[in-house]
């Protein structure tokens, strides 16, 4: 899911995409389709690649293209401790946890796990 600015705490950041092994440019690109509306694309990577654990890497050439599309698409990339700038950190919603049960609910009526 795309962070919310407002509706998400800026504690509690959702990711739109963890990128695993098995990831392929589609998943990708439908995580970062999520950026939209004032909505920001986390994106996780945990080693490129990562040796210890290699469950959760990603596989370097596929790195590479993900970033390549990031470049052709002229993507605005940053890193979280820069969110600051565009967020303000200490607009937060009165229940934290709101917005995470109603993403829960909605996967479950959608039947996705």
């Amino acid at each position: 899911m795309a962070y919310e600015p407002g509706r998400d705490h800026p504690y509690l950041v959702p990711s739109a995409g963890d990128a695993r092994p098995a990831w392929e440019l589609d998943d990708f690109v439908a995580a970062i389709d999520q950026a939209k509306g004032g909505k920001i694309a986390v994106l996780q990577f945990h080693g490129v690649p990562e040796g210890e654990h290699p469950w959760v890497h990603t596989p370097r050439d596929r790195f590479e293209l993900f970033m390549r599309h990031l470049k052709a698409e002229k993507c605005q990339v940053i890193a979280m401790r820069d969110l600051a700038r565009y967020v303000d950190p200490l607009d937060t919603p009165a229940d934290p946890w709101a917005i995470v049960r109603e993403r829960q609910a909605a996967l479950k009526r959608s039947g996705k796990p």
